[in-house]
């Protein structure tokens, strides 16, 4: 890492150079005049042109500019989408962990890593073929917008979970400055710098950006460092034709504190777990991913075609264990939409296929020290999908639209024990899943800017490897995969000084995969199994408002010659504001009638869940203000309901100054009141059994301090 940061410095300083003290003369070209369509990339929306159609889905969906979060901190994926209606996410043990949830999704996933949301990466899978994923190949400092799509609204993307699916789009050469640097540092020796650059060549652009960062934590054994590269290359062949390539590069090195107890979270929350810091618990990740996305359009056609490899050397020190990992993934996407309109009625027609294949090479070690010891196991993981999608949209009138679809999808979950020693437990088996998800909705645009929306639908979700292979049960595990059917209606748009995001969606869960105490050939296991039903429903709202504008600074336009969309845009109107930005949650998850667990509500995730953030922002780019995170009812850690975290409430506060091009700054401070509390928790099954692993409660950092300085040429 050590070397990684030394290059970072390296390319700044021939930058640097380079624009200072280049004698070439500049290159003077011509006047153009440019008419038609933009020439801006086929492969990648603009984000207005993404805004625009996502308004248009039946469904709660969102579209995220990277400018809402580089105002502030970025150490954390929350800090990148802690302002998303509809997602819980919030860091287990500092940069590169996070636990990340919509409407119930992974719930079971406490510890680390994550199911039930489709990752994906400039619309191809971040996550392994066997649906799980690992947060550390993310940076949303290349991002350039994130799509979020809640519940069955992201068929597009071949998503058929009950979560949904989150879509990090990357700049292209098209939209983003010559050169960007970016730097932060804070508490705990927290130090995060990026460098990036993107250009227009004749038919040919590119963006690359390397960022690298490390930090000693807030906890004891939790020094986090990383290293990443994301670079794009496109070739517009010709006006309707354009690919383009991308690579990545993703190493990141994470201590794991673990988790405490409740009592040792009250009396020390910097300690880690002793086992861990004695075991030396480790978690090493490199990434590498090479892809590639093909679109072609002309007219009401637009076909799309992406391959993507993603290869993963995934070392975890779990404990007693040294789990030595190679995954290689292989994928491709088939995409047609078909904008004709059909009886004199615009309609949109998209069609796709997304297969995708997986292997795993998994050698199990005893930990020495965080060190390969003792092998005792070996195994061979192959995950295959196969999914195929349909939908249209028909528009009955101006204003209304009725939306149909489908998915069909066939997965394959295979293991092979290559441990062939004496009373070795073999785990192989293979297990097939059919699923079938329709889906059916209405949108009833009340303004240009304001929709109302219903629909139904139906999720399928099969096991990963984590839940079917236990070394505790001879062979693969009998688990069906986690259906749903979902009811949702919402509203979301703008009117004047509001703007707002509002859904409330029902869900009937079949077969939540979840731990159970059971008798195994071996003695009494902790074991994954199918819940049988589960309840999960919810309100996800966001909802900003400008409380007031022109305190210190009036536009020079009289309002009546303003446009009245344009009105309260900010800074278009060029007036000051006082802008109160909010999301909250409302998580309803329970049993339903379950011989064990009766109706308890499902453990792991807040009942209630709100953040606030009142910010004065000036049109020239200076802004301040203090925010909140409010959690007012503790949570169960066990599905028993004997084990609960304590409410908290946290305090914040940010200044900085950010315009469109040159010097930006920004200081935030977090935790003021230094609490004491619990960001998130792992999931058991009950806490008053015999010798149950009490150890859940995952430690909110204490009173922080971040800065940081960004310069765009």
């Amino acid at each position: 890492m050590k070397r990684s940061f030394v290059l970072l410095f390296f390319f700044i300083s021939i930058s640097a150079v380079y624009s200072t003290f280049s004698n070439d003369p500049p290159l003077l070209l011509p006047e153009v005049l440019v008419s038609g369509k933009s020439n801006a990339s086929l492969t990648v929306q603009e984000f207005k042109s993404k805004e625009q159609e996502l308004a248009q889905r039946a469904g709660a969906v969102e579209v995220i500019n990277a400018n809402s979060y580089k105002t502030g901190r970025y150490s954390t994926l929350k800090d990148a989408l802690q302002w998303a209606p509809g997602v819980y996410v919030q860091p287990r043990f500092g940069q590169e962990e996070s636990r990340i949830s919509i409407r119930g999704s992974g719930i079971q996933r406490g510890m680390c890593g994550g199911r039930g949301i489709q990752l994906l990466q400039d619309g191809m899978p971040i996550n392994f073929a066997d649906g799980t994923f690992n947060m550390q190949s993310i940076e949303p400092l290349a991002t350039r917008y994130m799509e979020v799509y809640r519940g069955a609204n992201s068929l597009e993307y071949g998503s058929t979970n009950l979560g949904g699916a989150i879509n990090f789009v990357s700049f292209t050469g098209y939209d983003t400055p010559p050169l960007t640097a970016r730097f932060e540092y804070g508490s705990f020796n927290t130090f995060k710098g990026q460098v990036s650059s993107g250009c227009v060549l004749g038919k040919y652009d590119y963006y690359s950006s390397i960022s690298t960062g490390f930090t000693d934590g807030y906890r004891n054994h939790s020094n986090q460092s990383n290293m990443r590269l994301f670079s794009n290359i496109g070739d517009k062949i010709s006006e309707h034709l354009e690919t383009r390539l991308y690579f990545t590069y993703v190493q990141t090195l994470s201590q794991m504190p673990g988790g405490l107890t409740k009592s040792q979270l009250e009396s020390n929350p910097k300690q880690a777990n002793p086992t861990n810091s004695r075991n030396n618990w480790q978690k090493d990740y490199d990434f590498l991913r090479v892809a590639d996305k093909t679109t072609w359009q002309e007219g009401e056609n637009k076909a799309e075609a992406q391959v993507y490899w993603n290869h993963v050397n995934f070392t975890h020190h779990a404990m007693a264990l040294f789990l030595g990992d190679v995954n290689d993934d292989l994928g491709f996407m088939l995409q047609w939409k078909n904008e004709q309109e059909v009886l004199q009625h615009q309609n949109k027609l998209t069609l796709g296929l997304n297969p995708s294949w997986g292997i795993t090479d998994e050698p199990v070690y005893l930990n020495n020290n965080g060190n390969a010891g003792k092998q005792i196991d070996h195994d061979e993981e192959l995950a295959s999908n196969f999914n195929f999608f349909v939908q249209d949209q028909f528009y009955l009138t101006k204003k209304l639209s009725t939306v149909a679809g489908t998915a069909v999808t066939y997965a394959v979950r295979q293991n092979t024990s290559l441990w062939n020693q004496p009373n070795n437990i073999d785990n192989s088996g293979t297990q097939t899943y059919w699923g079938y998800s329709p889906q059916w909705g209405l949108l009833y645009d009340v303004t240009p800017e304001a929709q109302l929306f219903g629909n139904i639908s139906r999720s399928f979700s099969p096991p990963s490897f984590a839940e079917l292979v236990n070394p505790s049960y001879q062979g693969i595990m009998p688990l069906k995969a986690t259906t749903a059917t979902t009811l949702e209606t919402g509203t979301r748009g703008r009117a004047g000084r509001y703007r707002w995001d509002l859904a409330y969606y029902y869900s009937w869960v079949e077969n939540e995969i979840f731990p159970y105490s059971v008798n195994t050939s071996t003695g009494p296991s902790v074991l994954n199994t199918n819940a049988g039903q589960t309840i999960h429903q919810g309100v996800e709202l966001g909802f900003d408002v400008t409380l007031c504008n022109s305190l210190f600074c009036h536009s020079t336009t009289t309002t009546a010659t303003l446009d009245k969309k344009k009105e309260f845009d900010f800074p278009k109107n060029g007036r000051d504001r006082l802008y109160l930005k909010q999301v909250g949650l409302f998580n309803d998850f329970h049993f339903a009638n379950d011989p064990q667990y009766g109706n308890n509500q499902l453990p792991g995730i807040p009942l209630l869940y709100y953040r606030a953030e009142l910010l004065y922002e000036h049109p020239r780019g200076f802004y301040a203000g203090p925010n909140v995170e409010w959690v007012p009812v503790g949570y169960n850690v066990d599905a028993a309901a004997t084990l609960f975290t304590a409410p908290y409430a946290i305090l914040g506060f940010k200044m900085g100054y950010r315009p469109k091009r040159g010097c930006s700054f920004y200081v935030e401070t977090m935790n003021l009141s230094n609490t004491t509390y619990a960001a998130t928790t792992g999931v058991i099954a009950n806490a008053q059994a015999p010798k149950a692993y009490l150890a859940q409660f995952f430690p909110g950092d204490g009173a922080s301090i971040y800065g940081g300085i960004e310069y765009t040429f």
